[in-house]
């Protein structure tokens, strides 16, 4: 009886372990930000330019909480796993997605995985482990329809959070450039890996959704600075292509602190989408501020509107490959 309680308590382990890893393929390590105005301001909206960008962030389900491996994945299986609302997609890690539209032109999406089991399979057979953070997968773009619905539906109940970007035509210009040269060089096929998007490299949907803010020179070094998180990920439960080895997915039940500066470490920076819906929200209840942002609602979805028709595009190239 004992063997066999034992036996099954290391399947749910297991199970726990793999749900957490798998739902990780969405996780990001961030990409370069070009400095930016750093206003942070609200007034009623009446800028009426049609050239516009929207980045919509889902928060998951419930703080990740980073303090260590196994916490980062016990949360992250809990929010895969509860709570169940047929009605709505589950994120357990959040998601990030972008609109860009000129009434006419628009592009509406965000990265994501192709079906299959990419993950699991690299996790569980080839002993990636935390390396999968790191990996590429085969990538694709949100379905419209589908991710339509489900904007709709969280506008409705207040679950998402969203930035609107009022531009300068010619940023709108190099924004419908960089997204529609993006799909034609494939870089769409290319999910999470090196998290460079504009340079081919991979991305996920957080490193995705940022890079509009790069490649029109409005990151800002403080927003990339309140959006990140970063930790040391202990490198002997790194597999995979980024250390060469093979790693058992049960040493994850015994991770219970991040490598410390000394250790051998891979340094995991990403944009976090719980921390950029969290900030949006501080920013929109604010009563003191700047007048180029608006604090605006659609539905029950809290947002901010920037006025940034009088930016230009950076001289740097869009693509950095």
């Amino acid at each position: 009886m004992k063997t066999h309680f034992y036996t099954q308590s290391m399947i749910k382990s297991l199970q726990v372990i793999v749900i957490f890893i798998s739902s990780f393929g969405t996780i990001q390590s961030n990409a370069s930000a070009n400095p930016a105005p750093d206003q942070v301001t609200t007034i009623q909206d009446t800028t009426d330019s049609p050239y516009e960008l929207t980045i919509y962030v889902v928060p998951s389900t419930e703080w990740l909480g980073w303090d260590s491996p196994l916490a980062l994945m016990k949360n992250t299986a809990w929010n895969k796993i509860f709570p169940v609302f047929p009605k709505k997609k589950k994120r357990a890690i959040g998601h990030v997605f972008v609109e860009l539209t000129d009434g006419n032109y628009r592009f509406f999406g965000g990265m994501t995985t192709q079906a299959g089991n990419h993950q699991v399979n690299k996790v569980v057979n080839e002993g990636y482990n935390l390396g999968i953070l790191f990996a590429a997968f085969p990538g694709a773009l949100d379905c419209p329809k589908k991710l339509q619905a489900e904007l709709d539906q969280r506008c409705a109940d207040g679950e998402i959070a969203f930035m609107k970007f009022k531009l300068h035509k010619a940023n709108f210009d190099r924004l419908k450039e960089y997204v529609e040269t993006y799909q034609e060089r494939d870089y769409h096929l290319i999910y999470n890996g090196k998290n460079q998007p504009r340079k081919g490299e991979g991305a996920g949907c957080s490193a995705f959704g940022i890079s509009f803010l790069e490649v029109a020179g409005l990151l800002s070094d403080e927003w990339k600075e309140e959006w990140t998180m970063k930790v040391r990920v202990p490198e002997h439960l790194v597999g995979g292509p980024t250390t060469g080895q093979k790693v058992p997915i049960l040493s994850m039940l015994f991770a219970h602190r991040w490598a410390k500066e000394h250790e051998p470490h891979v340094v995991l920076e990403l944009y976090e989408p719980y921390l950029i819906y969290e900030w949006i929200i501080m920013q929109a209840d604010q009563t003191n501020k700047p007048s180029n942002i608006n604090t605006i609602n659609i539905a029950k979805a809290r947002g901010l509107s920037f006025d940034y028709t009088q930016i230009l595009p950076p001289a740097e190239p869009i693509f950095l490959d």
